[in-house]
């Protein structure tokens, strides 16, 4: 049976794509083209977008029931244009209730909140990937134990919706130490970790489940993520189905380090 994709997407610094300072770079630009192709793609199959926010942790997993949610600008000492962004996004309670349950059903503890609004994790991203937000978008956070099978779990809980049409979206970053980002000494280690990860990739099943479980003990591992949160993503889908297939799509120099996008599906 088809199944759409499912995708780790570097999301950035801040709100990168709507700074007038950005508008020139190529950095910037091939990432923001990367992203917005995805919809491209997938326009005419998609009914529903889950995306899974590393910014967005909770004790349970919370999923957003709020259908009108707005742009929480949880980012600080940035253009004033960039609090004033506007984007026409809707969630849906109704479809977010079935992914609770979906969840429950699971054995993974799955909450409503009605108050919460799409982060910068989500809504930067997705303004490029679907800046017409013609179908649902809905957000989930992580479990802030950060525990790499607990999440593991939960996508292979939330797996199940590819065949319904229902594109699902990991938001993190491969390399996130603000001490790296815009040092210019750190490139190097960045790319070792990520040809770490690729090498991971290319591993059986099996294999790149234990290796992905004790990522720690990569190369630089521990300075490219001294806190796990945005690499939570990456590894949750990591293990993905057994006929899936990861896919570097893209790898790129940004805030002089190196970044990377990932897209699971079955070849």
């Amino acid at each position: 049976m088809k199944k759409l994709p499912t995708y780790f997407l570097a999301h950035g610094w801040g709100p990168w794509p709507f700074m007038e300072e950005n508008a020139n770079d190529l950095w910037y630009k091939k990432l923001a083209n990367y992203i917005a192709n995805i919809w491209k793609k997938y326009e005419d199959e998609a009914k529903f977008v889950v995306l899974i926010s590393s910014h967005f942790e909770a004790k349970n997993i919370v999923v957003m029931t709020n259908e009108n949610p707005k742009l929480n600008y949880d980012y600080y000492w940035f253009p004033a244009n960039t609090y004033n962004l506007t984007w026409n996004a809707k969630s849906d309670k109704k479809t977010a209730l079935q992914i609770i349950e979906l969840l429950n059903n699971h054995w993974i503890t799955a909450i409503s909140w009605d108050n919460i609004d799409y982060d910068h994790a989500s809504f930067v991203p997705l303004m490029l990937a679907f800046p017409n937000a013609k179908i649902p978008i809905i957000q989930i956070s992580i479990n802030h134990n950060l525990d790499e099978l607990y999440h593991y779990k939960l996508w292979e809980a939330l797996a199940n919706l590819r065949q319904l049409w229902w594109l699902i979206i990991w938001s993190g970053m491969s390399f996130h130490n603000m001490n790296g980002f815009f040092s210019q000494k750190w490139l190097e280690e960045s790319i070792k970790f990520d040809s770490e990860i690729e090498k991971i990739l290319e591993l059986p099943n099996p294999e790149r489940k234990e290796k992905i479980l004790n990522w720690k003990s990569l190369a630089w591992a521990s300075y490219s993520h001294p806190r796990h949160e945005h690499l939570i993503p990456l590894i949750s889908i990591f293990w993905a189905w057994w006929e899936d297939t990861g896919i570097i799509d893209f790898k790129e120099q940004i805030l002089w380090v190196e970044l990377i996008c990932v897209r699971f599906w079955r070849i």
